[in-house]
């Protein structure tokens, strides 16, 4: 429910009886570009040995490009999450996962963003369809709430019980902000956090 003073940008997407449908299936650019940052860092080994043995193949054997089921991804965040890293080390990780999903995912949107003059309300105006192309099911939506802040909420996610999860997708949103404006910030309103939703301011500068 958004306020008088609140304008939504992207609508929740919604089926007929009104419910988000769950996410299904996870690209596996997502996986793959987080399981390269944990190697990066030094925690592959580590994060091998908290991934479930029947997850070895799925995960680090999918094709590019390709759908992996939600149960798939649910076993590698919970893995990963199971490092025991700090928030700012998954942040910055999540950083990476956007920084290396950029050219795949946002194609064109990244090019319009070098473009003088363009604000984040120009990537945020696109979330829902950035979304299809990285998740199957679930929705976003987008809420103004000032000249440069937003409110971005995400529902039909199972993996937001995660907090590496969580956490990442900040830092993914840091990251892919920084392509329109020279600084973001990214905060979770944890008392809209549920097993299957959460919610980021996103302000600007």
């Amino acid at each position: 429910m958004t306020s008088p003073t609140e304008q939504t940008i992207v609508p929740l997407r919604v089926d007929a009886t009104g419910r988000v449908a769950p996410v299904t299936e996870v690209r596996s650019t997502l996986l793959a570009s987080s399981i390269l940052a944990l190697r990066e860092m030094g925690h592959f080994d580590a994060y091998l040995t908290k991934l479930p043995h029947d997850y070895h193949a799925p995960v680090l054997e999918s094709v590019a490009g390709s759908w992996l089921p939600i149960a798939v991804a649910v076993a590698h965040y919970s893995a990963a999450d199971a490092l025991g890293l700090t928030a700012r080390e998954q942040f910055e990780i999540g950083r990476s996962v956007a920084e290396r999903v950029q050219n795949t995912a946002l194609g064109t949107l990244l090019r319009v963003a070098k473009t003088a003059g363009v604000t984040p309300w120009v990537g945020l105006g696109h979330f829902q369809r950035l979304w299809d192309r990285l998740l199957r099911g679930g929705a976003g939506s987008v809420v103004r709430l000032g000249p440069k802040e937003a409110r971005v909420e995400i529902h039909g996610v199972a993996l937001v019980d995660i907090p590496y999860f969580r956490n990442g997708w900040r830092g993914m949103f840091a990251g892919s902000g920084e392509l329109f404006c020279s600084k973001i910030y990214v905060t979770e309103i944890t008392t809209r956090t549920t097993p299957s939703s959460m919610s980021l301011r996103v302000a600007w500068a």
